[in-house]
């Protein structure tokens, strides 16, 4: 049977339906993920750095760090963070929690083991600068397997003189003379482990008189440098080391003539330069004084400049030429060359000409070319480079016959034709050359030929004597170099 149902109950499902369909379900981010790293593990700390957590509705993140179940600290708003007061060689397993302002929260774990706590390496200990009354302690620098930073303590005669000194070397001063001192060095780390050693020493006795230096001559081939003896209160022997700009060059050695040196020769300097001469008495008391002097030497002329320049024979072949570079008061000047900075002639040689051939170049290649022009009095030198491409090889166009034709032909008599294989009327004809040192400047240009006009005795002896020459012509930018070699006909 059908039932009706009333009109508000319709009207009232109608409404609920309406309440229903407009609800809205709010869903609440959570803190995005993070990773901790971890740095600088030492024995009783570490820093973690951790990338940034994030929500999506903007809520602020703050971070909770726990170490072994216990929280280290709360609401912690940067991504860094130290651990401190740890123990050594130790594993540690910790968490961090990030806490968004909307309540929620991510948590991720770290762990890691610290590092073990160690005395710093054995070192060495030196006693240098002894005098009568001061004494410089240097040693080598101790370390720690995990970089951390190592003082030292100083100790004479098992007294505390300095602590925590943080450099290698120490001026102990107003010592006794003709004492014997013990040192001890501690090296200790942050946690107070140390290494020591010891080392003994003498201060010494009186030293030598002063000696003032003098010289009479400044010559880079030599100069002799002179003083007065020294003297010393107790009568000891004296024995020199001798040093220019602190490089020791000579020692004498001590005996009963040894007092009474006085000079000293010196040899091998450069001209032009300043040096300091030193020169240290040193007693067998173990004392010492020492004198200096500087001076510059003299200076000499090199040799006059000079011009480089070049001239291609065939396209692997060259001729270095020059002009004379020469010395004011008639010394000989002789060459050295090079290629690309290797020596061009044979080892242990030099040039005395003013011309060298070089040959088999690679095509299109850059070289340079230095000269060196020396003297051989002193060993100065003037030099000069001269930078060149080597000339291409056209991979189409090449001479099918250079042909000089005799003086006494009928046709062309004394005249250079050279034949090419191609038609050259597309290419740039920039250079005609026959022999060495032949440029022809003026020629005919045929479709696929070249020739000259009638040459000069000279120039036609040269050309059938040597029998070959080149072309240059240049194509989109780019020079080629076509060798020929000549035959002598007669028509």
């Amino acid at each position: 049977m059908k039932k009706n149902i009333p009109l508000f109950v319709l009207v009232l499902m109608s409404v609920f339906i309406s309440c229903a369909d407009e609800e809205q379900v709010i869903i609440v981010p959570t803190p995005s993920d993070f990773e901790i790293g971890i740095k600088n593990i030492l024995p009783y700390s570490v820093d973690l750095e951790w990338t940034a957590s994030t929500a999506s509705d903007g809520s602020t993140i703050k971070y909770d760090i726990y170490l072994g179940g216990s929280i280290i600290k709360e609401n912690h708003t940067s991504t860094k963070y130290v651990l401190e007061g740890l123990n050594s060689k130790s594993f540690y397993l910790g968490k961090i929690i990030a806490n968004s302002s909307n309540g929620k929260s991510k948590e991720e774990l770290f762990e890691f083991i610290t590092k073990e706590d160690l005395a710093p390496s054995v070192f060495e200990v030196t006693v240098g600068s002894i005098s009568t009354t001061n004494a410089t302690i240097s040693w080598t620098e101790a370390t720690l397997p995990n970089n951390e930073e190592v003082v030292y303590d100083l100790y004479l005669d098992d007294i505390l003189i300095k602590n925590d000194i943080t450099t290698t070397e120490f001026l102990l001063e107003n010592l006794s003379p003709f004492k014997k001192y013990t040192i001890k060095i501690v090296a200790k780390s942050k946690t107070n482990k140390g290494t020591y050693q010891e080392i003994t020493f003498k201060t010494l006795g009186t030293p030598p008189s002063q000696f003032p230096l003098a010289i009479e001559d400044t010559s880079p081939a030599g100069i002799t440098v002179y003083w007065t003896t020294p003297t010393v209160e107790d009568g000891s022997f004296i024995y020199y080391q001798i040093y220019v700009d602190n490089e020791k060059v000579g020692q004498y050695t001590i005996n009963e003539d040894s007092n009474n040196i006085t000079d000293y020769y010196i040899r091998g300097l450069e001209e032009g330069k300043e040096y300091t001469v030193k020169i240290i008495a040193v007693a067998s008391n173990n004392t010492s004084t020492e004198e200096s002097i500087t001076f510059t030497t003299r200076t000499y002329p090199s040799p006059s400049d000079f011009e480089i320049s070049i001239k291609y024979e065939t396209s692997d072949l060259i001729i270095v030429n020059w002009t004379p570079s020469t010395m004011e008061d008639g010394t000989q000047v002789i060459y050295f060359l090079y290629l690309n900075g290797e020596q061009a002639h044979p080892e242990y040689t030099h040039l005395g000409g003013l011309k060298y051939k070089l040959e088999n170049f690679d095509p299109n290649t850059e070289y340079t070319v230095k000269l060196v022009a020396e003297e051989t009095k002193f060993r100065k030198t003037t030099e000069k480079e001269f930078t060149f491409t080597s000339h291409s090889i056209h991979p189409g166009i090449d001479v099918e016959k250079a042909t000089l034709y005799r003086m006494h032909s009928t046709y062309f008599p004394g005249q250079l034709n050279v034949k090419f294989t191609q038609n050259i009327e597309s290419v740039d004809v920039v250079g005609f050359h026959g022999g060495v040192n032949i440029e022809i400047p003026s020629y005919i240009l045929y479709p696929s030929a070249i020739s000259s006009p009638k040459l000069s005795l000279s120039d036609y002896n040269e050309i059938g004597y040597l029998k070959y020459g080149y072309v240059l012509i240049k194509e989109n930018g780019v020079t080629y170099i076509l060798d020929f070699n000549v035959v002598i006909e007669t028509n």
